[in-house]
């Protein structure tokens, strides 16, 4: 024994060792599968998770970048100018910097620009991405129309882009489309006007009297109504002032909070600020708190219509489920003649499109028959389909044979309508049938030897392989015989008692007709030759046919003497016999039986002919 190993001995029953082994081997394989399962779920769990985080870094990386860029623009162009900055200074005692910090919150216009981006997922439906985008495509006009003030700049481009959100919330109208018309309009372009559905056409001299009608409202309400078409900061406001009256401004704030589409579209504008809060590190926590506060609005909204569905589907569903299957009969015996109608007018189409289509399916048959001869590796896998099928087949025989019942049927009914046009047909097809048979018979014949040819290499070289499953095969016979023995017997029984029970309910019917039928045939006959008892008319032919039989017999005689003596190598003597001079007699150089001799048989067959005794042939055989 070598160090550190242990040799255990073990007598007696191990029956029970074995069984616990055993068990135990299952158990460790069955743990073994389950850590394996484990492991590939993790796998897979770390792999789509993995996946996800490359997707949203992709996107926060993308939406960051964005978001810098626009950051710049905004910074470019909301910037106090150096006036307002000596402005606020003297104003607040404090030096600019002092106040950009101050505890008290003084915001530039920049800040609140910015600020208003990342509130606009609620007030406008868009990221802060879009909001500023929006901002930047109008804001060059604006700030020359406001002659640089940032604050107000600041004020007329949030409020111009809060109208495009509920311009496009109320009336429908394309987001896309509206911002091209308000950039439009910052260039003095007005044939867009007429996208905000407002009620005034793409003019200058409509946007005129929009402003118009703004003014109204304005001095209606005691403030300077002094809006001009030659600013843009003063179109904003007239666009403002109108959609108010219309009871369009707040929209998208309210179907923020209370619709299905203006909470998802606040859920989605939230999580592309949270895609840059996550690249950015900054703002996480409120980015966070948007996108929750956002999914619940959703939530809320998009509960009470889902509970009414499933109250709504479950109170009704019962009702309509009656009413849909009462209602299939109907369209049951609208629908299928419609459709048998249909059936029968594609067999008519085919059956007179065939005519000059069956030649190019059969060249196509041709074709294909030809590319498979010439491709034999393809033969083994056609085999192999087919063996599929017919397994498929044998699986569900007893469906294929209920509807095969109910086709033959189908058929015979439809076979018997037919069998006036059929039985016209029939002639011909018989005769071009045996004439391409007769035509084409070398090449059936050459390629029916050669079939046979490689038939037989194949089947010498499978002979051990089928021999191999020749007791597979028996056992297969046996045991399907085996099974369906019984039922053959019953169903074979039934068979016989059903046929009888039919031929004896239709005995008096068959024999009535069969009667019927031979007396007519004989009536006929008896009619066409004058049959009595006797019939005169057979009387004169067997006459004549005797008369005529001896005739032919006569005429011939030299030329069937010939025939036998080239045939069998013998020659007529004339022996002194009683019948010397009456026929030839016949010698036959023979040593076999007599009664083993085909010779003797044909002798006797035409004894009537050579007009011989009826010893002559034994005569000659020396019997």
């Amino acid at each position: 024994m070598n160090n550190a190993e242990v040799l255990v001995k073990f007598k007696g029953d191990n029956k029970e060792l074995k069984n616990t082994t055993e068990e135990s081997k299952k158990s460790l394989t069955g743990f073994s599968s389950a850590i394996k399962g484990a492991f590939k779920a993790t796998a897979i769990g770390v792999s789509a998770t993995a996946t996800a985080i490359s997707a949203i870094t992709k996107k926060s990386v993308e939406a960051y970048a964005s978001y810098e860029q626009l950051t710049g623009g905004i910074e470019t162009l909301f910037s106090e100018s150096e006036k307002e900055i000596r402005a606020y200074e003297s104003f607040y005692g404090k030096t600019w910097e002092e106040l950009k910090k101050a505890p008290e919150g003084f915001a530039t216009s920049v800040s609140e620009v910015l600020g208003n981006a990342d509130n606009a997922y609620k007030t406008a439906g868009l990221s802060a991405n879009d909001y500023m985008n929006t901002v930047m495509s109008f804001s060059a006009s604006l700030k020359q129309a406001v002659k640089g003030d940032s604050h107000a700049m600041m004020e007329y481009a949030d409020m111009a882009v809060i109208d495009m959100a509920d311009n496009a919330n109320k009336m429908g109208t394309d987001m896309g489309m509206i911002q091209s018309a308000y950039q439009g309009f910052a260039k003095q372009n007005y044939t867009m006007l007429d996208n905000l559905k407002l009620g005034y056409g793409g003019t200058k001299t409509e946007m005129e009297r929009l402003i118009e009608d703004a003014n109204k409202v304005k001095k209606a309400n005691g403030e300077m109504a002094n809006l001009s078409i030659d600013s843009f900061a003063d179109i904003t406001e007239a666009i403002h002032i109108i959609q108010t009256e219309m009871g369009i401004t707040g929209t998208t704030a309210k179907e923020a909070e209370g619709t299905i589409s203006g909470s998802l579209g606040m859920v989605k504008a939230s999580y592309q600020n949270l895609l840059v809060a996550f690249a950015s590190g900054e703002g996480i926590e409120k980015a966070i708190d948007n996108i929750i506060s956002s999914a619940m609005t959703f939530g809320k909204n998009v509960a009470p219509i889902i509970e009414n569905a499933i109250d709504s589907i479950s109170k009704y569903l019962p009702e309509i489920a009656n009413k849909a299957i009462k209602a299939i009969p109907g369209l049951l015996d609208k629908l299928l003649p419609r459709a048998v109608e249909l059936l029968s007018n594609l067999v008519s189409s085919i059956v007179q499109i065939l005519p000059t289509t069956a030649p190019m399916l059969i060249n196509a048959v041709v074709q294909l028959v030809n590319s498979i001869a010439t491709n034999q590796q393809l033969i083994p896998s056609i085999i192999q389909g087919i063996i599929m099928i017919a397994q498929a087949l044998i699986d569900n025989i007893d469906l294929i044979i209920d509807a095969g019942i109910q086709l033959i049927i189908g058929l015979a009914d439809g076979l018997i309508l037919a069998l006036p046009i059929l039985i016209d047909k029939i002639p011909v097809i018989i005769d071009k049938l045996l004439n391409a048979i007769i035509e084409n018979w070398p090449k059936i014949l050459e390629m029916g030897i050669t079939l046979i040819i490689k038939l037989a290499e194949g089947l010498i070289k499978a002979i051990p392989q089928l021999v191999s499953k020749i007791p597979q095969i028996l056992a297969s016979i046996v045991g399907g015989f085996g099974k369906g023995l019984a039922s053959m017997v019953d169903i074979g029984k039934k068979m016989i008692e059903g046929l009888w029970d039919g031929i004896k309910g239709a005995g008096t019917w068959l024999w009535d007709k069969i009667t019927g039928w031979g007396k007519g045939i004989i009536d006929g006959v008896k009619s066409i030759f004058g049959i009595h008892s006797p019939s005169k008319e057979f009387a004169i032919i067997g006459k004549f046919s005797v008369l005529g039989y001896t005739e032919a017999l006569d005429d011939m005689k030299d030329q069937v003497d010939e025939q036998i003596a080239d045939t069998f190598g013998i020659s007529p003597q004339l022996q002194n016999t009683s019948a010397l001079h009456y026929s030839p007699n016949v010698v036959v150089n023979n040593e076999v039986n007599v009664s083993q001799d085909p010779l003797g048989q044909m002798v006797s067959n035409i004894k009537s002919y050579s007009g011989g005794a009826k010893n002559d042939y034994n005569f000659g055989m020396g019997v």
